[in-house]
């Protein structure tokens, strides 16, 4: 079998129209790469090998791989050229050429949700479990037959019709389980889709660190006030539960 000539390429470039730009967004993070403009298209060099075979790249519909010899184009199986980088592109890194914008939030709470570009996707990275959102019903099976050292470490509120206990040990009990990225919490399995802004995205949100974020699977968010929180205890949920 003939030797791939692409795999002795370090660079390649990928071309996409410039109405699908917003595909890159799942690479702007890639310090290596640089990003250049003409006026129908967006170019990204100085890909490497690894990154062109990920997942990010592969998934990426509209696209066009290339590999470079001096200033001419092959495209990615090919021996023969197929054009040359335009001379004119002025090229710059990623993340300047690419910039996100997210809207100014507003500060709402208790079941009043903000929409906002910013996505939640799904992830198979395991994190460790730190809250969970459980009905009343539920949750009472539990935690009034339960020992007061299995409570101690967990504190809980009122979110709409149910509880929100964060803390661990996690109560054994099925529910809804989030894990936390900063003061962000997120359904467990989901991550945000640009994993990298994850603190300039809470700090935008939730810039003086008072409130829980809880996002939901269809990026939808909540705030909770961090004050709101009490020690979970049996008395204290018979209390709570007996206003309501």
């Amino acid at each position: 079998m003939a030797a791939d000539p692409a795999n002795d390429i370090k660079t390649f470039l990928l071309h996409i129209d410039v109405s699908n730009k917003a595909l890159l967004g799942t690479i702007r993070h890639w310090g290596n790469i640089k990003v250049a403009f003409d006026e129908r298209s967006v170019w990204v060099k100085d890909l490497t090998i690894e990154q062109v075979r990920s997942i990010a790249i592969q998934s990426m519909p509209f696209k066009k791989i290339f590999y470079a010899k001096g200033q001419l184009l092959f495209a990615e199986d090919s021996l023969v050229p197929t054009g040359k980088i335009p001379s004119s592109l002025l090229w710059s890194p990623a993340d300047r050429s690419l910039p996100i914008e997210m809207p100014k939030p507003n500060h709402n709470f208790f079941g009043i949700n903000e929409k906002i570009n910013i996505k939640i996707m799904p992830s198979e990275v395991v994190k460790q479990p730190f809250a969970l959102l459980i009905s009343e019903t539920e949750a009472a099976k539990y935690i009034l037959g339960a020992p007061k050292i299995r409570l101690e470490q967990l504190s809980w509120t009122v979110f709409g019709k149910k509880a929100l206990i964060i803390g661990s040990p996690m109560l054994p009990v099925s529910g809804q389980v989030f894990w936390k990225n900063g003061d962000a919490l997120l359904p467990a399995g989901y991550d945000f889709e640009f994993p990298i802004l994850h603190q300039t995205i809470v700090e935008t949100g939730n810039p003086k660190g008072e409130n829980w974020m809880i996002w939901q699977e269809n990026s939808d968010f909540s705030f909770v006030p961090k004050s709101a929180f009490k020690p979970l205890s049996r008395s204290s949920w018979r209390l709570t539960f007996s206003q309501i």
